[in-house]
Formats: structure tokens, sequence, C-alpha cells
């Protein structure tokens, strides 16, 4: 097996675990948690066992894209992809990690340096005036998820954000402080999210949200420059597509791109996923070479369809 991407150990017999922990130090994938994600080990070990020979007219399907483990890996690996998801932050999340390659880095780094005056200014009360933005209407529980003085640091955070007319760089700054909040708000991963008071820790009343926001976009930014210099060294630019996923399939368009599927199948799907993810599977039509929804599976296929083969490589909890 060829050496991997990031230059960890491969796998000599199997895969490498699963467990999305071991993405929190790689490039671009470490930028949102995502307790239900695969690791990029693991989709490399995938891509190399059902895809060893692929060029620029290679294309993987991941119809749960999650926060786009799979497809980044993919695309960083030279294949064109294609994901659907039906989250709209973890869409997010893959779309803007898909187009790192194409943000301008010097015109995020003038943002950043202008979002940290403006927090400074903010949280030091040198802002004369209030908060623009407002919190959700009816978004309220047993606990608020931010305590007042944080509320109002983070409505800060959002008029700079929303004031941003560059729609791609303002999605940096969405995800950056989407991917953040939990560690200022009064809620903590244990490992899902539950209320602190619930696990014995006490809320957090204040918080320099600007510095905790401004941290994790010079992180995005090292690993948008990490890509470009990345990309550069395959010599093409793979094409990549998103979307959210449709409610239904049955008067779905179909692409004219002919697939050869990879697709890792995710286990213990309830019932009432599976009905919101109807159309996951995607077959090759061989007379037209055209992608087309079928609204009963949701397998991992990797091997050219139609014939349906199946490979069994569960995903571990």
């Amino acid at each position: 097996m060829q050496p991997t991407l990031f230059g960890s150990p491969a796998a000599t017999n199997g895969f490498r675990d699963s467990s999305f922990a071991k993405n929190k130090n790689l490039p671009l994938h470490r930028w949102v948690p995502w307790i239900a994600g695969f690791s990029a080990d693991f989709v490399d070990d995938a891509i190399e066992k059902y895809l060893p020979e692929r060029n620029g007219e290679s294309w993987v399907l991941d119809p749960f894209a999650g926060v786009g483990t799979t497809l980044v890996e993919s695309y960083l690996s030279g294949l064109n992809v294609i994901g659907f998801e039906i989250n709209p932050y973890a869409a997010l999340a893959t779309k803007i990690k898909l187009n790192a390659m194409r943000i301008s880095v010097h015109d995020l780094t003038a943002r950043i340096a202008t979002f940290e005056r403006f927090m400074e200014k903010a949280e030091t009360g040198r802002l004369k005036r209030d908060p623009r933005s407002q919190a959700p209407i009816g978004f309220s529980g047993r606990t608020q998820l931010f305590s007042p003085k944080v509320q109002r640091k983070v409505l800060y955070a959002l008029d700079f954000i929303s004031s941003i007319e560059d729609s791609t760089l303002r999605d940096i700054f969405r995800l950056g402080l989407g991917s953040v909040m939990v560690s200022f708000s009064n809620y903590s991963y244990e490992p899902s999210l539950t209320r602190r008071a619930a696990v014995g820790k006490t809320n957090i009343e204040e918080a320099n949200v600007g510095l905790i926001v401004s941290a994790k976009l010079h992180l995005m930014l090292e690993d948008i420059g990490w890509a470009e210099a990345h990309m550069r060294t395959l010599g093409y630019r793979p094409k990549a597509r998103v979307c959210r996923f449709p409610r239904s399939t049955e008067n779905a368009e179909s692409s004219p791109v002919g697939v050869r599927l990879v697709r890792l199948r995710y286990p213990g799907t309830t019932f009432s996923n599976r009905r919101a993810y109807k159309g996951a599977l995607a077959r090759r039509d061989t007379c037209s070479s055209r992608v087309l929804p079928i609204q009963r599976h949701f397998q991992l296929c990797a091997e050219p369809l139609p014939d349906y083969s199946l490979a069994h490589q569960r995903r571990t909890s």
C-alpha cells in the first residue's frame, strides 16, 4: 500500500481506526469537531483499496457527507467528488473545506485583522453602540446557551460577520464561530452535548469571544495555505460539488458524469434516518453514463454499477 497523504503508517491488514478523533490535528479536517465522522486515515485506506488506479476522471460519491472527511480526503487525493448532506451546518463545513483552495489568503488575513480590532473595541466597551444582531426568537431551554455577557459579545461577532460582503469569507467566519461556540457556552460535550451544570461544571459567565474565534480563524488560514500548496503538486484541479440532500428524489435530475462509487456504510441507521435519506445510493446507467438516484439503497458501493457489488467495510462506532 502506498504512503498516506499525511504520512501516518499505512494499514497492512484491513483498515485503520475510523474514529474522527484522529482528525483533530490534520489540516482542513480539524476545523469542525464532529463525533460521528470518519478518520482521514480510514478514508485514505478505503480509497487505496477500492480505487487503486485513479486519475482525473475518477469520482467519489458520498450521500451522507457530514463535515466532509470522505470528500475532502478524496479531493486532496486528486479525485472528483460529489456529496449530499441534510444538515445545513455540516453541508456548510464541507463546502468551505472543498473551496479552501480558491480562497484568497491575503483577503482573509486582512479580514481577520479587522475582526480582531472590531472585537477588541466591542469587548472593552469602546464601541459606543449595542449589538445590532439579535438572539434567535424562541431559542431557550433549561439553561440559556450563553451567559448574558458572553451572548453580548457573540452578537457583536455576528454584527461583524453580517457586514462581510464577500459570501465565501462570510461563510468562513460563520464556520469559525460555529466550531468554537460551545467552548464559551453553558454546555459541554460529554461526549454528547449536555448542560455544564449536569456534569458538575460551572457556567461560563465571561469569555474572550473575539480571541477564541480569532485563534480558530488563524488555524483555518494556515490550513488554506497548506491546501493551496498541496493542490499545486497534483497538476490539476478536481471537480467538487456538495448539495443539501433533497427531501425526495422522485423528480431529481440526472448528473451528466460517469461515476465510480466509494461509499462508506454507516451502521446503525434508524428507520427515520432511512426515510430522510431516500435516494442515498446512485447507480451508473451504462447507456447514458448518468448518475441516477435509487430510493431504497444506502449501503457501501465499491465497484462500478449496475452490478450492485457491495463491499461491507463497516464503520466502527
